[in-house]
């Protein structure tokens, strides 16, 4: 028994599970359990930590089977009865689902690793299409693992999706866990329906609900929290609205690439975290590697745009802050 766990252990720690440790925080504890279960079965040391790990380590699918037997045998069943049970897809399918519930950041069943992302960054639904259509995603449906690969490979495509043109091809969602996305190619995309065009609606309709007095929307309080405040948008548009004086109506593209690089910033932020789980479990490396290398010329793309916009985004701060002492001095005065 001695020989089983540390084989056990040598043998998880080679396979990278300590990557996993935000899930199976437990694992160890666990292998030593089940060693100690299949001590009554007459195999060899190697041959054990084998069984072990063929069970526990699924490679390219889905979590499914062995979480389901983790929660099963933690009910009172022994590992084998439970992974009979598991073998049940309907039955497997049930018990994710009930801790998917209890934990909506466990990617378990079915997803969208994008739209898991974006939801926790708070990107309004009506702008994801155009980033997804820019990083790509990775969809995990009915225990098979899909990539999706970017539609913008190159700056031309990229501007297309962030300001309008033609000639583009983009993804659009079903529904809002966007299980099953359309492609839609060599497609003109209007400049109100671009990235930008709908950064400058978002941004009017912030502005129309200060200067009406009305409450921002839990979406809108989403969207302010999600480009961060790095350039104070907010800030902006509530001194225009005390001042009367405008400061951001003709940087549309100032906001818009600002409003990209910090949504990009924080969905691949998530999608690494995602990565981390799916990486020791669920996909083959060479498939996360590329896919994580597209995000990163998606970002390094959105981070030059921004930069070529440093002078203007200073020139508005600048703005600003001479509005804000007019404003200080005329209180004073």
């Amino acid at each position: 028994m001695k020989n089983i766990g540390s084989q056990a252990k040598a043998y998880a720690f080679s396979l990278g599970l300590k990557t996993f440790a935000p899930q199976i925080e437990n694992a160890l504890k666990d292998l030593r359990n089940l060693a100690m279960e299949m001590n009554q079965f007459a195999k060899s040391d190697c041959e054990m930590t084998k069984a072990i790990f063929a069970s526990i380590l699924p490679k390219d699918s889905a979590m499914r089977e062995s979480v389901c037997r983790d929660l099963q045998s933690s009910s009172g069943l022994d590992y084998f009865a439970a992974g009979k049970r598991c073998k049940n897809d309907l039955e497997q399918k049930q018990v994710l689902a009930s801790i998917q519930n209890k934990d909506p950041e466990l990617m378990l069943t079915n997803y969208n690793i994008f739209t898991k992302a974006a939801e926790k960054a708070g990107i309004p639904e009506n702008m994801r299409s155009a980033i997804m259509s820019m990083t790509g995603t990775i969809i995990v449906r009915d225990n098979n693992v899909y990539f999706l690969a970017s539609l913008a490979q190159d700056e031309k495509s990229w501007i297309t999706h962030l300001k309008g043109g033609e000639s583009a091809s983009i993804y659009t969602c079903d529904n809002s866990n966007c299980l099953n996305p359309a492609v839609r190619r060599n497609i003109s995309i209007a400049p109100d329906q671009s990235y930008q065009g709908k950064a400058k609606t978002k941004l009017d309709e912030l502005k129309s609900k200060l200067a009406s007095n009305n409450e921002f929307s839990n979406a809108d309080i989403s969207f302010l929290s999600s480009i961060g405040e790095a350039f104070p948008i907010y800030d902006y548009i509530t001194l225009e609205a005390i001042s009367g004086v405008t400061i951001l109506e003709s940087s549309s593209e100032l906001v818009a690439s600002y409003s990209l690089l910090q949504h990009l910033k924080e969905v691949i932020s998530e999608v690494r975290k995602a990565v981390t789980m799916l990486k020791p479990k669920q996909v083959a490396d060479h498939h996360l590697t590329a896919y994580l290398k597209a995000l990163d010329r998606v970002q390094l793309f959105a981070q030059e745009k921004w930069s070529n916009m440093l002078t203007s985004s200073d020139q508005i701060d600048r703005r600003a802050r001479l509005i804000e002492q007019h404003l200080i001095a005329k209180e004073r005065a």
